[in-house]
């Protein structure tokens, strides 16, 4: 038998073999196009509600359009391909976003690294007592701890978590973080809390970047300043957790970062370098709306419901630790506030 004999029965055996990525694409139509219109739909909606993330609305919209629709073969496997390859080529942009400049330097960030490590560790410990899983309980340290939906969205495919698990992290910590906007500024204004210390609250505790730093300008501008700065510092936590997470969760020791870990890794650096890419925002939030749909739009309601209760219970608690070390924090007098 020569080689190109050999070569043509292989193909037959196995079908995949002779695909190639034009014509998986091709079969793969029907669910991008899903994807690509409920994540038009959720990125029109985060403008006119900016109190919602698009992430949120990506995986709710996803939800609900795709267990109202009949899901084919070729429509589940679009979905798959958006819910992956989008998320991976989001999260390998999303370091060039990362401003890496002007952050506070503080002997106070030291202790904000340690509460923020024991919020990831009291995340996997309730995940487990809860019944969700350690890392369903990252995933929730993750969105806690560092920023919100981005957090929980770059940390999924390294956790290898199900889709309901991702939906129930996304709605509670944004459930959360809207319900702390309101509330945190209005007792900060009841106890006349100084500016520092009211921006130390928000921008130390609050999931969403977003939310962070609106509760911290609701309170005053010195407020706000401290908020963003704190923050910041928070989602620049991601180019150390990140890499972390993808060496003890998802390779297991094996020493080896899935690829978009390291473009990941590389676009912070460039993002230090030049400063952040302006123009990639819009990009990188429209692709983790398209992922995010096809994850929605393969989440069962039963599954979601099962998961939802016990996510939100674990993201409560996290952020009662979160906001129980900032206080610490302030105390010990290294903040400067109080």
């Amino acid at each position: 038998m020569n080689g190109h004999e050999q070569g043509t029965r292989g193909a037959r055996g196995n079908p995949a073999a002779g695909v190639s990525l034009l014509q998986k694409l091709a079969a793969e139509w029907q669910g991008l196009i899903f994807c690509l219109v409920v994540a038009v739909i959720a990125r029109a909606l985060a403008t006119v509600l900016p109190q919602v993330s698009g992430a949120a609305l990506a995986i709710a919209l996803g939800l609900l359009a795709g267990n109202l629709l009949p899901m084919g073969a070729a429509r589940e496997a679009g979905l798959k391909r958006a819910a992956t390859s989008g998320l991976e080529i989001a999260i390998a942009l999303l370091g060039l976003t990362i401003p890496l400049s002007g952050l506070p330097s503080s002997g106070a960030l030291g202790g904000l690294v340690v509460i923020m490590l024991v919020t990831l560790a009291a995340g996997a410990l309730s995940g487990r007592l809860l019944g969700l899983g350690a890392h369903a309980g990252l995933l929730g340290g993750m969105g806690s701890a560092v920023c919100g939906s981005a957090a929980i969205a770059a940390s999924a495919p390294l956790l290898r978590v199900n889709a309901a698990v991702v939906a129930a992290a996304l709605a509670s910590i944004n459930l959360l973080s809207a319900g702390g906007m309101i509330i945190l500024p209005a007792i900060a204004a009841t106890l006349g809390i100084d500016d520092s210390t009211a921006g130390w609250w928000t921008g130390g505790s609050l999931q969403a970047v977003g939310q962070a730093v609106g509760a911290g300008f609701a309170v005053s501008p010195g407020a706000g300043e401290t908020a963003t700065a704190v923050k910041l510092f928070r989602v620049a936590m991601l180019v150390g957790l990140l890499p972390a997470l993808g060496l003890i969760a998802h390779e297991r020791g094996r020493g080896r970062l899935p690829w978009f870990v390291v473009g990941f890794v590389l676009s912070t650096a460039i993002s230090g370098w030049l400063g952040p890419v302006q123009q990639v925002r819009p990009v990188v939030a429209f692709l983790l709306a398209l992922a995010l749909a096809g994850i929605g739009a393969r989440i069962h309601p039963r599954t979601l419901l099962a998961q939802g209760p016990r996510m939100l219970l674990l993201c409560a608690l996290l952020f009662l630790v979160q906001f129980g070390g900032v206080l610490l924090l302030i105390r010990s007098g290294l903040t400067g506030a109080g």
